[in-house]
């Protein structure tokens, strides 16, 4: 560690260019210790974009980012800012004589650093572009310095009054916006590196005594004679962040004066902002483009967002060397995701692209109020500049392809076979009320040998198996591993719980893994024509004293949009394994031949002991568990795990007078649930009414598990409907996970050491066009175990009338009887919607044996404004209900109520709140939910998250899985005096929900 973050007091990891926490790069220099209860700490999950103002030891150049095409000039410097360079004054101060012997040692000084630059520059760049080596992502360009056209300072009192520059753009400022008489500065910019061929621009830089106005200024920027308020999509204005180099998407709008067009944009406050228009020839796009065939890339996990970035790469520049999994490393974010505003924010991103595409990446960040504008630019990239355009939003990330006169083409890294490609409209996609998204466009022609068959080697696809012989038996899984910033994946112990620098000696076989989520994927992007006939190697190549290799391969055919797994038996490892007395590092390369050319490969390399060697010594990572213990256990006949019980945990939506009849039922392998709605009373004019009727059936697992052997499980999710007008975005949905040890008190939740490995079955969508189904399978190995383990299997369910979680609780070497087996759930028939709509009922204190919320005393509800409008659409997927949050100093005590509103019913997945207690964290308790009517809703215990810098307990997360109808609501904590809040909160406390909409 070489030192803190002068912006957010995070520690600096070895290495780190970039602070993980807030985005800002490290100091050049050694930076001043700061105390570690005084420092300003971030929360880690909900990255915020780094401010403009910036300590001048850890400035940097910023790179030269167009808000419309995102084209760098050829050379680029930049010694100073546009502001720095004109705002530099010389001082007269006396001249004094120099010495000519300090001019010769000087010179010398100067030919040798020359020298040294040569040659270690040359060797610098040899080894980035040489054969099979990683190119290393430089964080940021070097800008040219700015000519400025026309500048203009004059004083603006609280009257108001406008700025006029000579060439017609003109700022206002309305009665009220300042306080105080002030000089106000305003600069235009030369504006040519930031527009091309096809768009003409102009760059401001506005300064101002107030950071923020009372009133918003008004900027008019004048624009070509042929526009017209029809054609305000074809002119985008931003915020420019001189940092990062990304742009913030501003609602703007065309307006008629005295018969010319303006551009007319609002803002709150002055920064460099930019004003790109497309000349008259690209102003609309065509009715359709595309789609563009781009290689295609499946995330793991939570990494959509790497598996986009990977594709537009790819798409731009292909490397053999640079894989989805080397992206999570550098950029150094986990599974959790990479939001909209970090997307944007992120400088490692640029630094990224930049290396691996020799372009600088254009991101822009869009609220909800510009979708329009954004949907029009998504066109214009895709039919005018033929380029893939990546959205990051909410959650997920996906790549924009084609479109036509009413849909969108996508390419989905959680594409299942046969599901590459998604097509729909902008709100059949999903996209319709995400409050910002963030496009990432890579400013280069599609690459001529960009791969459209493409391998991938997912997180869990290649695994070692050590059978049971004096030691422990072991499975050692290849994992990505976001922490290891060098390559991006590490070799992960079963056994040992934790990462392993080697692979024991006592391996016997190599394995790959194949199952719905994990694997070797061979993808073809094709968007038609005859299947692609593939040739797939498998090579490993030990770089010991005797060179030893091993290769096998296998045909086949993939269809184009769609994807097969790599399947070959276990290869033992005494077909590659150098018989060299040392640790012996080997390669492991698959490789996909199409028409006798390798089109695309990925590979990774471990490092195996000699054979006969002891277990590795291994090295903890934060956030696992071991899950085995050392001492051999006899296990029984039929399996070590016996099950022990089936425990339902059933919920049902509360009835309303919108929608009622709600009805749910969980047995031994199947879920069924149902409900009602109308529009009568409770949308404007509506008389529409119908019901919706979910159901999901799994293969249940066997009463019986052995340790190691592999558990396989089936989920299918189907609904119907009936109605007589309207729709609902509705449906049935499910997933399993496992768990060792969870809480007694809580079996069903979900926790940071929980295995899920059955992903989401979606069977959502609009009501009027149901039925839809949907399935997938999922396998995983049995875990080990020790006497008084538990075991739990848990399938979630959920539908239009309630959630059901099955628990299937095992114990190790269990002697309960086995329950009985195979009771279905109750067939559920939708009651009429005429002759069932119900008042709401009175809400009734929620069972949960968990502590009494009434230890710590919770103040009477006071008049707050919630701190979240959320979304009025309704849809299946997991979204962000309020959050209240800051990128400032966390302190202790929460002083006032967090509070938040729900227009409709939504069911609450997750809720977390901040401790970060001056870098020490709390000893995780229970959160719960009181809504204003006096109904508590939970408490829910809390499991405790490493926050930054490793402070264990810094964030406490709680599952509830509940519903909870429109209201609004109040946060309560069990420990308010760790509770985080500032002045940027107003004395509430830091926390996040998220739900789904119901």
């Amino acid at each position: 560690m070489s030192g803190y973050c002068g912006f957010c007091g995070a520690p600096q990891g070895e290495g780190e260019r970039f602070c993980r926490q807030c985005g800002k790069p490290f100091p050049t220099t050694a930076a001043p210790v700061v105390a570690a209860a005084q420092r300003a700490e971030t929360p880690r999950a909900e990255q915020a974009a780094p401010v403009r103002e910036q300590a001048a030891s850890t400035a940097l150049p910023r790179p030269p980012v167009s808000a419309v095409n995102g084209t760098a000039p050829a050379v680029l410097r930049r010694a100073t800012s546009p502001r720095a360079a004109e705002d530099k004054v010389s001082k007269a101060t006396p001249r004094r004589r120099i010495s000519p012997l300090w001019i010769i040692l000087a010179t010398l000084a100067l030919l040798a650093v020359l020298l040294l630059c040569v040659w270690f520059g040359g060797k610098a760049l040899l080894t980035r572009v040489g054969i099979g080596r990683r190119t290393t992502p430089s964080p940021t360009a070097v800008v040219s310095t700015t000519q400025v056209l026309s500048s203009k300072t004059q004083t603006v009192g609280p009257d108001g009054g406008s700025i006029v520059l000579d060439t017609g753009v003109k700022v206002v400022f309305p009665a009220g916006a300042v306080t105080r008489s002030m000089d106000v500065s305003v600069k235009q910019l030369d504006a040519s590196q930031f527009v091309d061929e096809q768009t003409s621009g102009i760059l401001l830089d506005c300064s101002a005594a107030m950071s923020t106005f009372d009133r918003p200024v008004e900027f008019h920027i004048p624009l070509p004679a042929w526009f017209t308020p029809r054609d305000a999509d074809a002119v985008l204005a931003g915020v420019w962040d001189e940092t990062t180099g990304a742009v913030q998407i501003e609602p703007s709008s065309v307006v008629m004066t005295d018969g010319k067009p303006e551009l007319v944009v609002e803002a709150t406050h002055f920064s460099w902002r930019i004003f790109e228009w497309f000349k008259k020839n690209y102003g609309t796009p065509p009715t359709a483009a595309g789609p563009l065939e781009i290689p295609y890339y499946s995330q793991s996990g939570g990494y959509c967002w790497a598996a986009t970035l990977q594709m537009l790469n790819e798409a731009a520049h292909h490397s053999e060397v640079n894989e989805e999994f080397s992206i999570i490393g550098f950029v150094g974010i986990d599974d959790s995701g990479l939001g909209a505003r970090a997307a944007r924010s992120y400088p490692s991103i640029s630094g990224l692209i930049s290396a691996q595409t020799r372009a600088w990446p254009e991101r822009l960040l869009w609220s909800m109020k510009t979708q329009s504008a954004l949907r029009t630019y998504i066109r214009r990239q895709i039919a005018f500049q033929g380029r893939p355009v990546g959205l990051i939003f909410g959650t997920h990330a996906w790549v924009f392809v084609g479109y036509d006169a009413t849909s969108f083409d996508v390419m989905d890294p959680q594409g299942q076979s046969g599901d590459i490609y998604k097509s729909g409209t902008w709100e059949r996609l999903g996209l319709g009320d995400w409050d910002e998204m963030t496009t990432v466009v890579v400013p280069q022609p599609l690459a001529s040998d960009r791969p459209l068959v493409t391998v991938n080697i997912k997180d869990g696809a290649v695994q070692f198996e050590k059978p049971k012989t004096s030691t422990p038996a072991d499975q050692i899984n290849f994992q990505w591993d976001y922490t290891r910033r060098d390559v991006g994946y590490s070799w992960y112990s079963k056994h040992l719980g934790a990462v392993v620098p080697t692979i024991t000696g006592e391996a016997t076989e190599l394995r790959i893994l194949v199952s719905s989520e994990n694997g070797i994927e061979i993808a073809n992007s094709h968007w038609g024509g005859a299947p692609a006939a593939v040739r797939v190697n498998l090579e490993i190549q030990g770089k010991g004293p005797n060179k030893t290799h091993y290769s096998t391969g296998v045909d086949l055919s993939v269809k184009p949009r769609e994807m097969e797994r790599f399947k070959i038996p276990e290869i033992p490892v005494s077909a590659f394994r150098d018989p060299a007395p040392v640790p012996v590092e080997y390669s492991l390369r698959v490789r996909v031949v199409v028409g006798g050319k390798v089109v695309d490969d990925a590979g990774v390399t471990f490092v195996l002991e000699p054979g006969g060697t002891p277990t590795p010594t291994l090295s903890r990572t934060p956030g696992k568990t071991p899950t085995a213990t050392t001492e051999a256990v006899v296990a029984p006949a039929q399996g070590e795990w016996v099950l022990q019980a089936i425990v339902p945990h059933v919920t049902k939506a509360e009835d309303s007078a919108c929608y009622f009849g709600n009805r749910v039922s969980l047995g031994d392998g199947s879920f069924s649930s149902s409900g009602s709605w109308t529009d009568k009373g409770c949308v404007e004019g509506g008389s529409a009414s119908g019901s919706i009727h979910c159901t999901c059936a799994w293969s249940a697992p066997a009463s019986y598990l052995k340790v190691g052997s592999t558990l396989s499980m089936d989920l299918s999710c189907q609904a119907t409907a009936s109605q007589t007008g309207g729709r609902r975005s509705t449906g049935a949905q499910g997933w399993v996970w496992y768990t060792v040890n969870p809480p007694e008190n809580n079996l069903a939740g979900r926790f940071s050491w929980s295995h899920k490995f059955v992903q989401d079955v979606l069977a959502t969508g609009w009501s009027d066009q149901f039925p839809v189904s949907a399935a997938r399978s999922g396998s995983t190995e049995v875990p080990g175990g020790s006497k008084g383990d538990v075991l739990v299997i848990v399938v979630f369910t959920g539908g239009q009338g309630g959630i059901g979680h099955q628990v299937y609780k095992y114990a190790y070497q269990g002697t309960d009887p086995v329950p009985p087996r195979g009771i279905p759930a109750e067939g559920l028939t939708p009651l009429a919607p005429e002759s069932t709509a119900i008042s709401t009922p009175e809400p009734t204190e929620t069972e949960t044996p968990t502590p009494e919320p009434t230890a710590t005393a919770t103040p009477p509800p006071v008049p707050v404004e919630p701190a979240v409008t959320p979304t009025e659409e309704y849809g299946a997927g997991e979204r962000e209900i309020f959050v209240v949050t800051s990128i400032h100093t966390a302190l202790n005590g929460a002083s006032e109520l967090t509070r938040f509103a729900v227009v409709h019913r939504w069911l609450v997945t997750r809720i977390r709140t901040y401790h970060w207690n001056n870098g020490r964290g709390a000893e995780p308790g229970w959160i719960a939910l009181r809504a204003d009517d006096g109904t508590i809703y939970g408490p829910w215990w809390a499991v405790g998250e490493v926050g930054s810098g490793g402070v264990a307990n810094a964030y406490w997360e709680a599952r509830p899985d509940t519903i909870i109808p429109a209201g609004v609501y109040t946060v309560i904590d069990s420990d308010p005096d760790t509770w985080a809040q500032n002045e940027d909160t107003g004395g509430r406390g830091m926390s996040w929900g998220y739900g789904i909409p119901r």
